[in-house]
């Protein structure tokens, strides 16, 4: 059957089959490396959610103990709770900013909606702290704490 090819046919032949098999494994491995560094990417992302979730963390701890410490002390000491709400505050802000850069199809829609969840839940302390301005600036705080 090759005798009957001409050269160029036979040549072209040579050619084309190694070419063919090149493209397609160096597609194949383009596509591997792809889905690598797109695993990557959110393992990346995911990192920074978990450190931001734990500068949260820290931040919530930092204000419980100053919170605690404003309402028992008893030589009337003040404690700047403000930088501590702020601290907080800008630790919401920086987990939501880096929960919505999450890509759902990557990490999963019901992880992100569980942070999300988390993180809405944390809305929560805005009428606790005003409760604890309450106490400490009223006589109210002196009736709480005996």
């Amino acid at each position: 059957m090759l005798q009957k090819l001409s050269l160029s046919r036979k040549l072209a032949a040579m050619v084309v089959v190694p070419v063919a098999a090149l493209v397609f494994f160096a597609g194949a491995d383009a596509l591997r490396r792809l889905e690598t560094r797109n695993e990557m990417t959110t393992l990346a992302n995911l990192t920074r959610v978990a450190m931001e979730a734990n500068r949260l963390a820290g931040a919530l701890h930092n204000e419980r103990s100053l919170t605690a410490g404003q309402l028992t002390a008893q030589d009337g000491g003040s404690v700047d709770l403000e930088v501590a709400y702020d601290s907080t505050d800008a630790a919401i802000v920086s987990l939501r900013e880096h929960v919505s850069e999450l890509d759902p199809a990557l990490t999963g829609a019901e992880m992100i909606g569980d942070m999300d969840y988390a993180v809405a839940a944390l809305e929560v302390l805005t009428p606790h702290r005003q409760e604890v301005c309450l106490l400490y600036t009223s006589d109210a705080a002196d009736d709480w704490l005996v």
